[in-house]
């Protein structure tokens, strides 16, 4: 047998003594792993839970522990930063900017510790050095601005920006940035440049700019500096048509429209549209209700571009302005009557012409179709030509039967008829109406009352009120026709249960008034009035009576009409209606602004939850401002 020998065994036994205790370091070594992870985990517990002062002693034990860990020393200067205890904060700063060199993320936090501290220039300096780190970075400059504006120090990221373009030598960079800081600044100059500026580098942004450039406050002193800005940025780029558009548009929205019609037809002939930008201009102001100048605009698009596929639409447009503005009081409640009558004839003349026009030269288009329809609605609603009118609306269902204006036209001759006294003749149209449906339905629901109210005028008032209650359960609520509905349904549950016959002399009168036959009408109410004392329908007799006045031109005799309602009938529900129409008649018939003011003011007196409230507001704001800016319409005109 073999004999070891004692070195042999003396190493042996050295061995086993040196994995014991290796052995032993490495089960320390797991145990102080084990308690620094449980006591990382729960530092991190209590941050989220709120407990900040807690987890600050846990993460600074930590960090003890483990000096090389950064994430500790992050964590510890968040709880500082949070627990507002800057000093201390600025001190592991300034120890991690040892450990790591000048990072720039720390650099950013040292600016934002030491600005929150008090000490502002030390903040100042640690953005100079970003800055001065790489001074042609793009990314350096956006990072000190970005913490400037965290600190509302709006003029100095402007000028660091502004440094930045400086430096990097590029002139449009920062555009976006800076765009928004003029904003907040409120120098809407600079900031509709900055947009400008971001279209020149990327014409994807034209959108944009245009949408917030045109959303710009409305004050006179932005709008002209925007203005003289929009007009430079085009004059030095005369070959940008996006530009000339924004330019073009900002005049319309601030009412510029000599100004923008010259610029639309500048437009125009940039990017060769043959007339179309006119066009489309012309089309904007009719949508606005600038009648006068779409009506300068059509005219001179037909006048230079005769050949163009889409004249149809520019006389039709010629058309309806022509149409509109002869009954918008926005032009004529400056004339005198006479004046006023004198041109509404004259571009009623002028708007029929213009859509027979259409009618005889585009045979088999939709323009064709809608100039009947118009022609149809002047001579019903303007001439109470009925023959004429019915003879164009039934043009309108020969040629378009299944259209919206086809099913239109049929019920509005069932109104013709109606209004001619033909009663069995109105219910046919109106009978025909039943079959339509889907997109239809509100047209066949229209005719449904309509026939309600031949029956209505032939005095069957039970038989209406149980069918007026059933067609208001079928139809959309909170419309136009389902007010009229239940109108109509509390006039009749009012009226029905007292004596008839001022029922009866009431919708006599009402369907005179329908036919035009005015005098009768209010001949026949006058003769009730007088007579019928109490009765629950007097008040709308006496308003019915003010209102055949006002339609007559006879302003003051309405105007004491609807007085004597006031003060004969404290309860009337008409009481609302009557004040706003006494005002009405003094601001816009008799163009008497004292009056007018004063009535307004006495409605919002009396009536202080009045649905008319905003209208009335909105009427008085603004006789307000004319009687201050042109005191000669205090009185009568």
């Amino acid at each position: 047998m073999l004999k070891v020998s004692f070195p042999y065994r003396l190493s042996k036994c050295f061995f086993i003594l040196l994995f014991f205790l290796s052995f032993t370091v490495s089960s320390l070594q797991a145990q102080i792993d084990k308690e620094i992870s449980q006591k990382s985990i729960l530092a991190q517990q209590l941050e989220r839970q709120g407990d900040l002062e807690k987890a600050l002693i846990l993460y600074k034990e930590l960090y003890a522990l483990q000096p090389e860990n950064n994430v500790y020393q992050s964590r510890i200067r968040r709880i500082l930063e949070n627990l507002k205890k800057y000093e201390e904060w600025t001190g592991y700063i300034e120890e991690a900017l040892k450990k790591q060199g000048e990072d720039i993320s720390l650099l950013s936090e040292r600016a934002r510790a030491y600005y929150l501290l008090g000490n502002e220039n030390e903040a100042r300096k640690t953005w100079d050095t970003i800055i001065q780190l790489s001074p042609d970075s793009e990314y350096n400059y956006r990072t000190v601005s970005q913490f400037q504006q965290g600190f509302r120090l709006y003029d100095d990221a402007i000028n660091t920006l502004l440094l930045g373009r400086e430096n990097i030598k590029k002139p449009m960079v920062f555009a976006n940035e800076l765009s928004t800081l003029y904003q907040i600044r409120q120098d809407f100059r600079l900031a509709a440049r900055e947009y400008l500026n971001m279209v020149m580098v990327n014409p994807g942004y034209f959108k944009i700019a245009e949408q917030v450039i045109n959303s710009f406050p409305p004050d006179s002193e932005v709008v002209a500096d925007v203005t003289d800005e929009l007009e430079k940025v085009v004059t030095d780029s005369l070959d940008n048509a996006d530009f000339r558009k924004l330019l073009s548009g900002f005049y319309i929205k601030n009412r510029e429209y000599r100004k923008a019609f010259a610029s639309y037809v500048v437009l125009d002939s940039m990017v060769q549209a043959n007339g179309n930008q006119i066009l489309s201009y012309a089309d904007q102001i009719f949508q606005i209700g600038e009648y006068d100048y779409a009506i300068q605009s059509y005219t001179y698009f037909l006048q230079q571009y005769p050949e163009n596929e889409n004249t149809g639409q520019a006389r039709l447009g010629l058309a309806r302005s022509l149409e509109k503005s002869f009954f918008d009081e926005k032009y004529t409640d400056t004339m005198d009557d006479s004046i006023q009558t004198a041109y509404r004839k004259q571009n009623q003349k002028r708007a029929l012409d213009e859509y027979e026009a259409v009618t005889s030269i585009y045979k088999n288009t939709p323009w064709e179709v809608e100039a009947y329809y118009r022609i149809g609605e002047i001579k019903y609603y303007r001439l109470f030509d009925l023959d004429g009118a019915i003879k164009a609306y039934e043009t309108v269902r020969k040629l378009s039967p299944q259209s919206t204006l086809g099913w239109e036209s049929t019920l509005n001759i069932g109104d013709c008829y109606l209004s001619g006294g033909d009663m069995k003749k109105a219910a046919e149209y109106y009978t025909m109406l039943e079959k339509a449906g889907g997109k239809f339905t509100q047209i066949m629901f229209r005719a449904q009352y309509n026939l309600l109210m031949n029956e209505y005028y032939a005095e069957n008032f039970s038989d209406v009120r149980k069918s007026l209650e059933e067609l208001f359960a079928k139809i959309p609520k909170n419309n136009d026709l389902s007010n009229d509905i239940l109108a109509l349904i509390l006039f009749l549950d009012e009226n029905l249960e007292a004596d008839i016959e001022p029922l009866r002399s009431y919708v006599k009168a009402e369907l005179l008034i329908r036919q035009r036959k005015l005098s009768e009408a209010e001949a026949l109410l006058k003769e009730n009035i007088n007579t019928i004392g109490s009765h629950p329908i007097a008040d709308d007799m006496v308003f019915q009576a003010a209102h055949i006045q006002k339609e007559m031109g006879r302003y003051e005799e309405s105007i004491a009409t609807m007085q004597q309602l006031i003060d004969r009938f404290p309860r009337s529900l008409l009481l609302e209606r009557a004040s706003i129409t006494i005002a009405g008649l003094y601001e816009e018939k008799l163009h008497q602004t004292e009056p007018a003011i004063a009535e307004y003011e006495k409605f919002l007196r009396r009536f202080g939850n009045s649905i008319y409230l905003d209208e009335v507001r909105e009427r008085l704001r603004k006789l307000q401002q004319k009687k201050q800016d042109r005191p000669e319409y205090s009185g009568m005109k």
